[in-house]
């Protein structure tokens, strides 16, 4: 249980080629193989014997990559394959198994399309039909004892076992056909003695799918469940009578109708069965498995001491490890003390399904526990063991029945807290709170969680849990209008006094910080933020949460000049020394802090353009790129061009920056191109002319490299890449390159402005053409707006500057005369300008 209740990590696909490279030397790790044919069978299976499933599936793709097309070998290799993911998925948590088994059946799919010989065709059915079963097989064992059988996994497992049976039918027929066709070459490569093996393997797997059907019947379709348990016996009694005691398939073959026998109740007639067999002849791994049944049929047929003194044998190894027998034993322990009502069998019980998990792994251990849990749990069985309490409230839990885990375990906990028993308390205060969790009631679940950190013994432990404490504060003061959220701020303090050394402390500061920024508490948020060091994993995205706080609209809920000041200066702090030099050591983080530091600084009036840049460089220059995400590292550089485009002197220094740019991100570079454009109207023509080109540059490179743009920043590169045309002298180029955008969208208000505006730009060439894209503004614009009046102040500057100053003198009378004029306008001052020059 204690492994299916963690969560367990998958490997991801990136981790392939370094998994292909460990291939070699596990190949001489796991056996003293060569080069031969059927190497590559030994050295598959000796990995899936060590359960690494994953690196055997990568060893056996490759394989079969190289494998002769059409060939037995290639056949040979899906076939392997595909028994090893069959594997693979039984040994996967339930939840996990489907990927595992759809991967089979795509493997098949691929050898039925390469190889289509009629031998292969049978070998493949005969194995799809094999994975149906253990599918429908290993969905019986761990069902067994929860006794739940589900409808749609009742009717799942059917259809599995319905599709099994309908194959291994057809391929007796085919087998029989290819058997009697005499002109049929691929008779030659097998004898006839493997032909008839191989019926009888396909019988006796039918008899067992017969077998598994019988389980999912309903109570009330008992009368189905005893023919599919009596055909199952027929086939086998058939089977048997063709084999030896010399051959495997005839103890395989025995034992399942010792089960079936046993299933119809048939208990004398199974003991007649397996009297006959002489365990001293019978193979190594059969020998667990026979005396499991002969124990199983004593204590049913009341010989309750000799079924004991095997039990004894079992656990002492006399017949060597097998799970399947451990579990026979662990059925009889339950037996007992429902018989006898006494707790050490029950005790005895649990130490048995704990050495089954912990030797044979998670589907052993899952199905123990499911048998632990269905006995010790029904009728008025006692429960003092407080171990089958915990684990009867986990199975529930697993199963997402919340109410009754929430019940089981408070019932736990009250045994657990009369024993005194600290150690368990811990743990049901904080599976309950993950109930809590889970349902929502996250108020609830931080005082579960807190009370466990209270009882936790080590200080890791109880940091663990008071972090979620905090988490689930936090997101109940987010979503309960009655919680206030003063909790989760002081639950916050006390974690960060209490746990300042905890590995997740910079989580929860992290967490916090974004919440006050959540809740527009920024003069909160900065402080959190910024308290997490520089060298820690979290900063990188602390750092992403100070640049939201810096590109928030100062007029709205933003930052207010006094706190972006404050901000500017602990970012100055941390980035410069007391002699201005930047600190050292100059690592990653301290590369963002720099970053952030000049984005604001870049946006004072009095900033000093030459300092922004040496200190960029100095920290782009200390820290290297291999490894690690260049992110900051571009942006460090496009800072560095906005710094230096304004100083002419220092203009050299910028294409070297602007070829070593690797993948600029849109945002950042439409922030970039927006104070390049305001430098622009503060230069020189030549070098307004050479920053204009910079600007195309980055604007053509950025969507280049983002061909997938989203819709609205790929038009505001676009709208950024007219204005650098305009600035540079290729007026009929920005015009074109607007009236593109134009065709597409009409009716943005927006792109008509920046239209009027770039035609502005373009001078007298082109006025006629700007009045005329005012008018059209004004004639669409809703009246008395933003947009409306700076449309109507341009159609009447326009008007007089094309040298009709009479008409335009009638427009702004025209418009002061109709209340409240330009009274209310966002631009009065330029109305007021323009009507002194008019009026």
């Amino acid at each position: 249980m204690t492994q299916e209740l963690q969560r367990r990590m998958s490997m991801f696909p990136a981790f392939d080629t370094w998994l292909k490279g460990l291939l070699f030397g596990l190949s001489i790790l796991v056996a003293d193989v060569g080069y031969g044919a059927e190497d590559w069978k030994d050295f598959s299976q000796k990995l899936q014997e060590r359960r690494l499933f994953r690196l055997a599936d990568i060893y056996l793709d490759e394989q079969i990559k190289q494998a002769p097309q059409g060939s037995v070998v290639l056949r040979d290799m899906y076939i392997r394959r595909a028994d090893l993911l069959t594997q693979w998925a039984v040994n996967e948590p339930p939840q996990q198994r489907s990927v595992q088994w759809n991967a089979v059946d795509q493997v098949l799919r691929d050898a039925r399309e390469q190889l289509r010989d009629p031998q292969s065709k049978l070998l493949l059915e005969i194995q799809q039909a094999l994975k149906d079963l253990k599918q429908a097989r290993t969905l019986r064992e761990e069902d067994e004892w929860a006794a739940s059988r589900d409808p749609k996994t009742q009717v799942e497992t059917l259809n599995l076992l319905r599709s099994t049976r309908q194959r291994f039918e057809e391929a007796e027929k085919t087998m029989t056909r290819l058997m009697t066709d005499r002109n049929a070459r691929y008779l030659e490569s097998w004898s006839a003695e493997q032909w008839i093996a191989l019926r009888r393997n396909t019988r006796y797997h039918r008899a067992r799918s017969a077998f598994e059907r019988a389980y999912w019947y309903a109570d009330e379709d008992r009368l189905n469940r005893v023919e599919a348990l009596q055909s199952a016996s027929a086939t086998l009694q058939d089977v048997a009578g063709q084999l030896g005691t010399d051959e495997p398939l005839w103890w395989d073959v025995v034992l399942a109708q010792v089960r079936a026998l046993r299933q119809l109740q048939q208990d004398q007639e199974a003991w007649q069965l397996l009297r006959k067999i002489d365990l001293a002849t019978a193979p190594l791994k059969f020998r667990p498995w026979i005396v499991a049944e002969v124990m199983r049929l004593q204590n049913a047929l009341g010989e309750a001491t000799k079924a004991d003194q095997i039990a004894t044998a079992i656990l002492q190894g006399e017949f060597g490890q097998d799970p399947e027998a451990l579990l026979a034993v662990l059925e009889l322990m339950l037996d007992r003390f429902k018989e006898k009502n006494q707790e050490a069998f029950q005790t005895q019980a649990v130490a048995i399904a704990r050495e089954i998990e912990s030797r044979f792994g998670s589907y052993w251990g899952r199905r123990a526990n499911r048998m632990l849990v269905r006995r010790s749990g029904g009728g008025n069985a006692p429960l003092q063991n407080l171990e089958v309490s915990i684990r009867i409230a986990d199975e529930t839990f697993l199963k997402g029945e919340w109410k009754e885990a929430l019940t089981n375990y408070e019932r736990a906990l009250e045994v657990a807290q009369k024993a005194n028993d600290q150690r368990s308390q811990v743990i049901l205060w904080a599976r309950t709170a993950a109930i809590y969790q889970q349902t929502g009631e996250h108020e609830r679940a931080a005082r579960h969680f807190f009370k466990a950190a209270e009882l936790s013994e080590t200080q890791t432990e109880a940091g663990e849990f008071a972090f979620s404490g905090v988490s689930n504060l936090q997101a109940a003061s987010r979503g309960q209008a009655d919680v206030s959220d003063d909790a989760y701020r002081q639950s916050l303090a006390d974690f960060l006094q209490r746990y300042s050394d905890h590995a997740r402390v910079n989580q929860v500061r992290l967490a916090g910080a974004a919440f006050e920024w959540q809740q527009g508490r920024l003069e909160t948020a900065i402080p959190l933020a910024l308290e997490i060091p520089l060298e820690a994993e979290e900063f990188e995205v602390a750092s992403k949460l100070i640049e939201l706080i810096i590109d928030q609209d100062r007029t709205s809920t933003g930052v207010d000049p006094g706190l972006r000041r404050r901000l500017l200066g602990r970012l100055e702090t941390l980035t410069l020394d007391d002699n201005g030099a930047v600190r050292q050591p100059i690592t990653e983080g301290r590369q963002a802090v720099a970053v952030l530091w000049s984005r604001l600084k870049l946006k004072e009036e009095a900033s000093s353009r030459s300092q922004i840049a040496d200190v960029l460089i100095t920290a782009l220059n200390a820290v290297s790129e291999q490894n690690v995400d260049s992110g900051w590292h571009d942006q460090a550089r496009l800072l560095i061009i906005a710094a230096l485009a304004g100083l002419p002197a220092r203009h050299a220094e910028v294409p070297p920056l602007l070829d070593s740019l690797t993948n600029q991100e849109p945002e950042s570079l439409l922030d970039i191109l927006q104070e390049l454009k305001n430098i622009l109207k503060t230069l020189g023509r030549d070098d307004r002319l050479q920053v204009a080109q910079w600007q195309l540059q980055l604007i053509d490179r950025c969507l280049k490299n983002h061909p997938t743009l989203e819709t609205s920043m790929a038009i505001r590169l676009r709208v950024a890449r007219a204005w650098a045309l305009a600035y540079q002298g290729a007026d009929s180029l920005a015009v074109q390159e607007l009236q593109g955008l134009l065709d597409q969208r009409p009716q943005d208000g927006l792109l008509q402005e920046t239209m009027g505006e770039v035609l502005n730009l373009l001078g007298k060439p082109y006025i006629e053409k700007a009045l005329a894209q005012w008018r059209l503004l004004a004639s669409r614009s809703q009246p008395r707006t933003d947009r409306w009046y700076r449309a109507r102040y341009w159609v009447i500057r326009l008007t007089a500057e094309s040298g009709d100053r009479k008409r335009a003198t009638q427009l702004l009378n025209y418009l002061k005369a109709v209340p409240p004029g330009w009274s209310d306008a966002s631009n009065r001052e330029q109305f007021e300008e323009l009507a002194k020059d008019l009026l």
